[in-house]
């Protein structure tokens, strides 16, 4: 379809939006809503069959100063990713911060219970005097601690593989790069629920190492590649193996040295020895499983590899 018979169509679909008084949003289950000016007990017999509820206050829309926000730290997270703070900060955007979730308590303090990251953002920002909050009220600190687990608990993160498909869409230079080497290696991004050769679902590890050093990743991806076969690629494989390859480069090239020796295993062996390895250490994560594969290169080496 041509550009110009793209965009008649588009008006053409907005002529009869306007029309009917609907749009994308009004695309409900009409079915599951009482029906304008029915009888009162259907409409009532509805509501009670979906047993739906209303809590909490509606919330009142206000801008307020940064040094009036406070964060309770009995109910709030431990772990603060201040790489994370310092991202909101320095690539501020207004239209991606949205409202800052607070309580007001009894003695008129403000306490963020949802959006502590962007809070903590903007005391980084000396131009960022105040912030648009949506004020709520509850009755006791409890009541406001149950509010931040149902937040959280509610809030559904997005899937790396759609993340990766709108960061593409918005030429973000990580996602290109990761496109780049996908098509380089003739390989589709999947969600899921795909196998074979051809595929890649691990899209967010993928990311992870290419926003380190692009090239390092190519080429361990490449490797893993070789020894994967008919399988898609582990993505906690290629992160460990990733890691080994980051941590030995100052030094020498651990894939020209010993990739021989790596690739006389299968991917589901270095999966398992990965596994095997954490349960050893009582933890896990990248360095784990880097130490993992180098366990299989000094496995009969007479002069070992250190860490």
């Amino acid at each position: 379809m041509s550009t110009e018979s793209l965009s008649a169509t588009q008006d053409f679909e907005l002529t009869q939006r306007k029309a009917t008084g609907l749009n994308i949003l009004s695309k409900v289950d009409r079915s599951l809503a009482p029906v304008p000016n029915a009888n009162k007990a259907i409409a009532v017999s509805k509501r009670d069959k979906f047993a739906w509820s209303t809590g909490g206050s509606r919330g009142e829309f206000r801008w307020i100063a940064k040094n009036d926000l406070n964060i309770d730290s009995r109910y709030q997270r431990d772990q603060v990713s201040e790489a994370k703070v310092r991202d909101i900060a320095r690539d501020w955007d207004w239209l991606l911060l949205g409202c800052i979730s607070v309580i007001r308590r009894e003695d008129d303090s403000f306490w963020v219970f949802d959006g502590g990251h962007r809070a903590r953002a903007s005391f980084f920002r000396d131009d960022i005097k105040e912030l648009p909050c949506m004020v709520h009220e509850v009755a006791t600190v409890n009541e406001e601690a149950k509010a931040f687990v149902a937040r959280n608990t509610m809030t559904s993160n997005v899937a790396a593989y759609d993340r990766y498909k709108a960061s593409v869409c918005a030429a973000e230079p990580v996602a290109l790069s990761v496109q780049s080497i996908l098509d380089e290696f003739g390989l589709t991004a999947t969600k899921g629920g795909t196998s074979g050769a051809g595929y890649l679902s691990c899209i967010g590890t993928l990311q992870s190492c290419v926003k380190e050093d692009a090239e390092d990743a190519r080429k361990v991806l490449r490797f893993l590649l070789g020894i994967a076969g008919d399988r898609l690629v582990v993505g906690k494989v290629l992160a460990a193996m990733f890691m080994l390859y980051r941590h030995f480069k100052p030094k020498f090239d651990i894939l020209e040295k010993y990739g021989e020796k790596i690739s006389r295993h299968s991917q589901r062996e270095i999966e398992v020895k990965i596994s095997q390895f954490s349960t050893e250490c009582g933890k896990g994560g990248n360095v784990i499983g880097a130490k993992a594969i180098l366990e299989l290169i000094n496995h009969k080496n007479r002069l070992r590899v250190e860490w």
